[in-house]
């Protein structure tokens, strides 16, 4: 087992929120995303100063992860967008961008845009973005900490703000932007947006299963499990869980305190720290709180 160092993204809507509730004082302000698990060359994940690709190529025979997981501080509301198919972005290089987000901290009010309420053609969706009312037809979900939601390829969607969220990705960095408020960045100028290109991916009618139901699996639940991850959370007071491994399994801790052992070594991880097993390892954690596991996917 391994604790992993997070890669630091400073956005212009992120926050301060995570110094705070996950003892992240050595990071920049605002702090918009910590990437806790990633082998993405624009967000690199490092184990005891080694980067996760060569620690992974000597360790467990593989040098990249099908998955990125991070921390998002949403202090001002994120951009409408959507994300590609494997199928769509194949052609640029990348994995297309299915993910999960599971709420740990949230602002009375706060919600999210998840799909659209309705039916929508193509120019009719377009003459929004033109107008400046996007935000008119897409679907407001608002939300509670402890509500995990699926978010497939294809679906428009925002975070708004006041949200602390973890969230378990396809490894990807391709966002295609719609609809930004139109706020500025800070040197004043309008971010890019991308609207042709979303309008190539995006599924303009309403989806079902994005608030999936959990299921008992052991000593925990599942979040959520599609082709590409698994999210499961295991929780309590002074509980023992124990997880093994077959390519990789990441544990993250979000609330509490968790000792963890592998039969040689001992080691104390609290929320906003993470470790991860490679094929064979195999540890048992014991504390108060909650742990969550991510696995799966092609490696």
């Amino acid at each position: 087992m391994v604790e992993t160092k997070a890669a630091y993204q400073s956005y212009l809507w992120g926050g301060d929120r995570m110094k705070a509730l996950f003892s992240k004082q050595d990071a920049p302000s605002p702090l918009a995303e910590s990437w806790e698990l990633s082998t993405h060359p624009d967000g690199m994940t490092t184990v005891q100063g080694e980067r996760l690709t060569d620690y992974l190529k000597r360790t467990a025979g593989f040098s990249t992860l099908p998955v990125l997981v991070k921390l998002i501080d949403a202090a001002k509301p994120l951009s409408v967008q959507v994300h590609p198919t494997d199928a769509a972005a194949a052609p640029l290089g990348e994995r297309g961008k299915t993910e999960a987000w599971h709420i740990l901290a949230a602002e009375e009010g706060a919600s999210l845009y998840l799909g659209v309420r309705e039916p929508i053609s193509k120019a009719e969706f377009l003459q929004k973005v033109q107008d400046g009312t996007v935000e008119e037809v897409l679907n407001r979900v608002p939300v509670r900490a402890g509500e995990t939601y699926f978010v497939p390829a294809g679906v428009l969607h925002a975070i708004g703000k006041g949200i602390v969220l973890l969230e378990v990705q396809q490894s990807s960095n391709l966002t295609y932007r719609v609809y930004d408020y139109g706020r500025l960045d800070r040197d004043g100028n309008p971010r890019p947006l991308h609207v042709e290109q979303a309008l190539s991916v995006a599924v303009l009618e309403p989806m079902e299963g994005t608030k999936p139901i959990s299921r008992a699996k052991g000593q925990g639940k599942v979040l959520v499990d599609c082709p590409y991850f698994s999210l499961e959370a295991y929780s309590g007071e002074d509980r023992s869980f124990r997880f093994d491994s077959d390519d990789y399994r990441f544990l993250f801790v979000t609330e509490g305190a968790f000792s963890v052992c592998d039969g040689k070594e001992e080691r104390s991880f609290r929320a906003g720290q993470g470790v991860l097993l490679v094929q064979g390892e195999h540890v048992t954690a014991s504390g108060s709180g909650c742990i969550m596991s991510i696995q799966g996917g092609t490696v």
